[in-house]
């Protein structure tokens, strides 16, 4: 995104100030299987709307929403900005767990 200029308050002055949008890293969006398109695409597009990546591990037990948005996904967003993860607990644990490399 563009910086935006802001007019600094009369005690800074003279000086200038502006914001800076920058991304804050990779959301992982883990959902569920009751809501399924509600639970994982809403926050999916507040991610990308921040400019951030995400990963996005719909629930396993709702088998055929997930391949759905899985095909959405990979057919209509960015494949180096969004990657949807299949699979079940073991792939929960890879996922959350933390490298300090």
């Amino acid at each position: 995104m563009k910086d935006v200029h802001a007019d600094p308050s009369v005690i800074f002055s003279p000086c200038s100030s502006f914001i800076r949008y920058e991304p804050l890293g990779v959301a992982l969006i883990m959902g569920s299987w009751n809501f399924p398109y509600f639970v994982t695409l809403k926050p999916l597009i507040v991610a990308i709307a921040a400019g951030n990546c995400s990963i996005v591990k719909p629930s396993e037990l709702g088998p055929n929403s997930s391949a759905a948005m899985q095909t959405l996904i990979e057919t209509y967003l960015d494949k180096r900005c969004v990657r949807v993860m299949q699979g079940g607990a073991d792939v929960c644990i890879e996922l959350t767990k933390q490298r300090f490399d």
